[in-house]
């Protein structure tokens, strides 16, 4: 049996390197199987239980691995979600929206909810980003961003466009965008 341990250079959050950096995969005793991009061997976020030092448990285990001319095929069992329910939608926010911290509510709430993404003011008064994560969360974002937002907050309206399925997060966390 196999595991999945991401391996850093520096101390980041799971998520970030999840994202964006390579995997090793370990035999139980210790010796490595092989390296690969986390996009391309899972194409969906993990949930990380246990930072260890500069190792970090996932709970994805390794059902099947095969060499076919250099390429790894690799089938996980997944614990959250597939491929197909990775969602990135676009969005704006209009109404009171500016000088009620509203960017730092949203990246809470999306952090909260496991999404990527970023947020930012515009020069017309509304706050506008990009989510990407699970189908099921990011439609739970939506509905945050129209009715919710932060308490001193006076939302109009809610736009989405550009939502499609994506195979990889292009983001690594949810940042605020300063401009």
């Amino acid at each position: 049996m196999y595991s999945l341990i991401a391996m850093t250079r520096r101390r980041r959050a799971a998520s970030d390197v999840l994202a964006q950096g390579y995997v090793s995969l370990r035999r139980s005793g210790g010796k490595a199987a092989g390296t690969v991009r986390t996009c391309d061997l899972l194409q969906t976020p993990l949930e990380v239980h246990a930072p260890i030092g500069r190792r970090l448990l996932t709970t994805a285990t390794l059902l099947y691995l095969e060499k076919n001319k250099q390429t790894l095929e690799i089938s996980l069992r997944r614990h959250t979600m597939s491929c197909e329910d990775l969602l990135s939608v676009d969005y704006e926010v209009f109404g009171r929206v500016q000088g009620v911290f509203f960017r730092k509510f949203t990246q809470a709430e999306a952090k909260k909810l496991g999404l990527v993404g970023w947020v930012r003011n515009t020069e017309a008064g509304t706050v506008e980003g990009q989510l990407q994560g699970p189908g099921s969360k990011v439609a739970e974002m939506q509905s945050w961003l129209r009715t919710t937002g932060s308490p001193q907050s006076k939302i109009i309206t809610a736009e989405f466009k550009n939502e499609k399925i994506i195979k990889c997060l292009e983001h690594s966390t949810f940042k605020v965008v300063r401009s």
